[in-house]
């Protein structure tokens, strides 16, 4: 399915400088079957940055805040400070599987040069990203494999991974690799055990499948397009509707908000001040029995054992 992702409330900053900005249209396409990408740090750079991940280099506390958490304001707050940066975003919204997020960039003279990076957040510590990709032509296709950031072991188990396969929490396993390489893919190695404690297990009460979250590279493809004078794309986008109550977002147990969440209006602090259809159901968002959507068709209910209430056991 081909969606654009509208943006609410992003995080942008653009330097001033002398040289005119070039406006590019960015397309980002989430070509995994079962892996909900993070919000995208994204940013436009001259050629001095340093790389924000190497290959066969550990990665950076920034990388593994990525990778790991899904938590892109580390690296957004390190890249929009840096003197060498012109343009940085961190995208609102999460990435769905088969989504699409589309936008636009800023390019300054010798910024010309791209940097982003975003998790896959049904895994231990895969992300996607580019370091550095320069931008020379009017169309350009980045094809992105997921990438291993080498700082957790893939254990596969829910307790170390926060995306919405997974209710309990995420606490890092440790024992990774200790460099950036390209990842191996999602084997279930715990299928089949019936040993594994409950945060270990899925929203389904069952072990990760590679048949359901394992995938085959690119993850991501990223186009990047000079946009026309007269294109109306910097137009403000609406808000989407698929947010949720303040009081519903889900945290890991550093108290970060967990991603592939939609995100909660400021109009929206309570369960009773959000309408109904506003209170669109999300793969492992805790739905309020006064709050539910018809778009949420759970495969069953799974009670989370933390809160004792009911989460939405569908897509993912």
């Amino acid at each position: 399915m081909r969606t654009a992702f509208a943006l609410l409330c992003v995080a942008a900053i653009a330097i001033a400088g002398t040289s005119a900005a070039t406006t590019y249209n960015i397309k980002i396409d989430n070509l995994s079957r079962s892996q909900p990408l993070s919000r995208f740090v994204i940013a436009t750079h001259t050629s001095s940055l340093a790389p924000i991940f190497e290959f066969n280099e550990p990665a950076s506390s920034d990388i593994i805040a990525v990778a790991e958490d899904g938590d892109g304001m580390p690296l957004f707050n390190s890249l929009k400070n840096n003197r060498d940066v012109k343009f940085a975003t961190l995208l609102d919204n999460p990435i769905p599987p088969g989504q699409s997020y589309e936008g636009t960039i800023e390019v300054k003279g010798s910024a010309n040069y791209l940097s982003m990076a975003s998790m896959a957040v049904n895994t231990n510590d895969c992300f996607v990203g580019l370091a550095g990709e320069r931008i020379q032509l009017e169309s350009q296709v980045f094809n992105l494999p997921g990438l291993d950031a080498g700082s957790e072991e893939n254990n596969e188990l829910c307790s170390s991974i926060p995306g919405p396969a997974c209710p309990q929490g995420n606490v890092r396993s440790r024992n990774g690799e200790g460099r950036v390489f390209v990842h191996a893919g999602f084997f279930g190695i715990n299928e089949g055990r019936t040993d594994l404690p409950d945060e270990d297990l899925s929203v389904r009460g069952t072990p990760l499948e590679a048949s359901r979250y394992d995938w085959r590279n690119p993850m991501v493809r990223v186009t990047i397009t000079e946009a026309s004078t007269d294109d109306d794309s910097n137009a403000v986008a609406p808000a989407p509707t698929n947010t949720i109550p303040c009081s519903q977002v889900r945290r890991n147990r550093r108290g970060r908000p967990l991603p592939n969440q939609p995100p909660c209006p400021s109009e929206c602090r309570t369960d009773d001040d959000c309408p109904e259809e506003r209170c669109l159901a999300t793969n492992g968002v805790r739905i309020p029995s006064s709050c539910v959507s018809e778009s949420c068709v759970p495969e069953k209910d799974t009670l989370n054992r933390n809160t004792g209430r009911m989460v939405c056991a569908a897509r993912f």
